[in-house]
């Protein structure tokens, strides 16, 4: 299974700064960046709640069973958390919108019983508009790559969407859409997982 290493690689914009500010310990089976920015997935395990809960309830509870866990912060929190990585940096400045107007939030789950994962990241910035969420977020994901990701459209659980294939990666598909001013980030090691969480978004 390659999502590890997908999310790692083209999710550090969001997850590895969302983790880090949310606090806790220990390692888990959900998908993460590095050992080293992962909180554990256990409630009991201290996570503070989010703060952008409007931008959490976009995300499926669940996809095939698998229970999603989320986070969320406000613009200001995610700049100053301190895990704010280069391309994080490049993509708000492309984006050209303060970060009070900003939010992010992730939601991730690992089947115990099946490896099979699943990964939504949303990011609302209010004014963006939604060709200047894909065309940054692009641009900014590619900055660390050797070559640049191919991006097609398609139409997966009903929404039309930008889907890559990533070579450096195990060939792990994953897919853009955005709508208005909010972009989602999505991975899965299953395409019907894919489909039923992307069918699930507004």
């Amino acid at each position: 299974m390659h999502l590890n290493r997908t999310l790692a690689a083209v999710s550090a914009l969001f997850l590895a700064v969302l983790i880090a500010a949310c606090g806790g310990s220990g390692s888990s089976p959900s998908p993460t960046p590095s050992p080293s920015t992962a909180a554990s997935t256990d409630p009991s395990a201290g996570v503070s709640p989010g703060t952008a809960q409007d931008l959490e309830a976009l995300i499926p509870d669940a996809i095939a069973g698998i229970t999603l866990q989320k986070f969320s912060m406000q613009g200001s929190e995610f700049v100053n958390s301190g895990g704010a990585t280069e391309e994080t940096q490049d993509f708000l400045e492309g984006l050209g919108v303060s970060t009070d107007e900003v939010a992010v939030a992730a939601g991730y789950g690992l089947s115990p019983d099946t490896g099979d994962g699943v990964a939504v990241f949303v990011f609302r910035a209010e004014g963006a508009g939604t060709d200047r969420l894909l065309s940054v977020f692009k641009e900014a994901t590619d900055s660390a790559r050797e070559q640049p990701l191919a991006w097609e459209a398609a139409d997966v659980g009903g929404k039309r969407v930008d889907r890559a294939t990533d070579p450096e990666q195990g060939d792990q598909v994953v897919y853009l859409y955005a709508t208005g001013d909010t972009l989602f980030f999505l991975a899965a090691t299953q395409e019907d997982h894919a489909a039923e969480a992307l069918a699930a978004l507004p």
